[in-house]
């Protein structure tokens, strides 16, 4: 017996539809940053590669660092580490920089930061091309190990 052409014609329509409702609700579910926490990322994700390198570090400690405390405004190491893990979930990378949570130490989330080398053709520096990762210095040859 051979399946009807018209029920198959249907059959992939119906699967279209389907794959197009995945996607969008896939979209919808993605986490997104506001502008403004894009902005103050910005700001500060350079900072914290040139205070601690790729060195791993709580909000804590950056909330409190005498270079960053300015930058990140008074923020408390909870409402850090919240922006951070949404930051992390939309791809963490902003700049040329990745963020990455590594681990924790205690109840609190450890982070580092690394430096991207990015692909010079993709001109997009929210989303760049990933061929390799190096540490990100924080300026003293102490850093690398």
């Amino acid at each position: 017996m051979t399946p009807d052409v018209d029920v198959l014609a249907r059959l992939a329509a119906v699967e279209a539809r389907i794959a197009v409702l995945e996607q969008a609700e896939a979209a919808r579910r993605r986490p997104t940053l506001a502008r403004g926490d894009r902005d103050h990322l910005r700001r500060i994700v350079p900072a914290l590669a040139g205070a601690y390198g790729s060195d791993p570090w709580l909000g804590a400690e950056a909330v409190h660092h005498p270079m960053l405390a300015v930058l990140i405004g008074g923020w408390t190491a909870a409402r850090l580490g919240k922006l951070l893990a949404r930051f992390v979930k939309a791809g963490g990378a902003i700049d040329g920089y990745l963020v990455e949570a590594i681990g924790r130490e205690g109840n609190a989330v450890l982070w580092h930061v690394l430096k991207i080398l990015e692909d010079a053709s993709s001109g997009n520096s929210d989303t760049p091309t990933i061929p390799r990762r190096e540490r990100a210095s924080s300026g003293s040859e102490d850093n690398i190990r």
